[in-house]
């Protein structure tokens, strides 16, 4: 199966996780309180330190392994399955811990049980996605999430709408249709691999070497994400319910469009590697350029309607988001940016640079959240956010110089710069930034001048997109 290919049915998988999070996450804050919501995204955000602790950088180390034949995905199965399945019951007993010791209202309590467990079958599910992933199988991951997301998301309609469903009946509808797909992929693999399995080699010395292998997988995997979450249940425990949901309903869109950066992540990833062998830095410049441009007009696109798309998605009740979301959307810019320079540095082999940069994200982010959040209150919670990743950023990008050369400010990216901040500032004067045409108009700006910027590639993508649709299951 071919890259493009694979990109296709990755996009595919990526969009439909994001719209479905995105789209529930604006049906519950419209339909149930603030404290329900706050309560909920609180737990939601737990349930993702479950999955990133229980998943313990298996997937992206069984990828590497079995596409380099260290291992075959059987082995690999047979000699990790138990330890991802200890590391889940370790999690389990610890979440009674937390719960007592930090005295967690009694709804909050509930849907942290529910989506903790449904996102360690969803760490199991994407570890069965790993194994086909290792074997270049990838529309397995795709059709089984889309369906899922289709299922989550038109049941939660269905119950919100018609059967007025308390708010831990939609986290029951997570845990539901992620054990069903856990369940269906292991399936899938069990009836695909059943012969492999049974000659299989289980082997303590190949579970060590397993183990000691995803060390360093499982450092940078968890904490180049956890400080985005720990920040949520930092405030939820120092603020209150409330707080959280005005908090989260920023930030839950700043992670949305973050997602979109996965694409050329997982795109150019094989490529950069490839290159970077010959020393040919060609490649890794111009992701720079193109996560920077679309960093920045993403940015300004969220900073520019802030105010606009809060109360468009959220109602009028979440006003005090839109001066969070203000701030939080530089994140973006720097998010997207820091990304390619850690992409280039982790195809490069310097995977050690990066997990000692997380390490120090989550404790510079933990420490300045808990001193600040209860002195200065919520912004600060968004102004940590935001001096954490610059830093990360700042570190990158100052490894790439040191390592390869590359050089984040040129002539293009300063002309992209100017000619945004003379959008903005007339779009501001003009208070085109508060109607729904205005934003329309930015976008089709933005898209003009990026087409500018990269008619080559657009026109390379288009092509893809029109030839790999009708072949996706050839």
């Amino acid at each position: 199966m071919s890259l493009k290919k694979n990109t296709f049915l990755s996009s595919i998988t990526i969009f439909s996780r994001m719209l479905t999070g995105t789209i529930l996450l604006f049906l519950l804050a419209r339909h149930y309180s603030l404290q329900e919501f706050g309560s909920f995204t609180y737990a939601f955000a737990f349930g993702s330190i479950a999955f990133l602790l229980t998943n313990f950088g298996y997937n992206l180390f069984t990828v590497r392994e079995i596409s380099r034949s260290h291992i075959s995905a059987s082995n690999a199965f047979i000699n990790t399955i138990f330890i991802k399945t200890f590391i889940s019951l370790l999690f389990v007993i610890a979440i009674p811990i937390y719960i007592h010791l930090l005295k967690i209202d009694h709804l909050t309590s509930t849907l942290i049980w529910i989506l903790s467990i449904a996102f360690i079958f969803n760490s199991f599910q994407q570890y069965v996605n790993a194994l086909f992933k290792g074997t270049n199988i990838f529309h397995y991951e795709s059709i089984i999430s889309f369906w899922q997301n289709i299922f989550i998301i038109l049941s939660a309609v269905i119950c919100i709408f018609f059967f007025k469903t308390s708010i831990v009946g939609i986290a029951f509808l997570y845990l539901i249709g992620y054990v069903i797909g856990a369940l269906i992929n292991l399936d899938l693999f069990l009836r695909k691999n059943i012969q492999e399995i049974k000659h299989a080699k289980f082997s303590f010395g190949m579970q060590k070497a397993l183990f000691s292998g995803v060390i360093l997988f499982a450092l940078h995997s968890i904490f180049l994400k956890i400080y985005f979450e720990t920040d949520t249940l930092i405030v939820g425990n120092l603020l209150g319910s409330t707080d959280v949901a005005y908090f989260q309903a920023a930030m839950k869109l700043v992670v949305a469009v973050m997602f979109i950066s996965e694409i050329p992540f997982n795109s150019f990833y094989p490529t950069i590697s490839r290159t970077l062998a010959k020393n040919d830095y060609s490649k890794s410049i111009y992701l720079v350029k193109l996560m920077c441009t679309a960093g920045i007009f993403l940015t300004a696109f969220m900073v520019l309607f802030s105010k606009l798309i809060i109360t468009a998605l959220y109602g009028q009740r979440f006003q005090f988001s839109a001066n969070l979301l203000f701030f939080a959307a530089f994140i973006i810019f720097i998010r997207f940016t820091a990304g390619a320079f850690g992409l280039i540095l982790s195809a490069g082999g310097y995977q050690g640079i990066q997990v000692s940069a997380a390490l120090s994200a989550t404790f510079v982010s933990i420490m300045l959240n808990l001193y600040l959040i209860p002195v200065f209150g919520l912004f600060m919670a968004v102004f940590t956010s935001l001096i954490v990743n610059l830093l990360i950023f700042l570190f990158y990008y100052y490894q790439c110089m040191k390592q390869f050369h590359i050089n984040f400010i040129n002539k293009e990216i300063l002309t992209i710069i100017a000619i945004i901040t003379i959008m903005a500032s007339l779009f501001n004067f003009a208070k085109l930034n508060e109607t729904v045409l205005g934003a329309i108009f930015f976008v089709f700006l933005a898209v003009f001048i990026v087409f500018l910027y990269f008619r080559k590639e657009i026109k390379n993508i288009l092509n893809s997109m029109l030839v790999f649709p009708v072949k996706i299951f050839s």
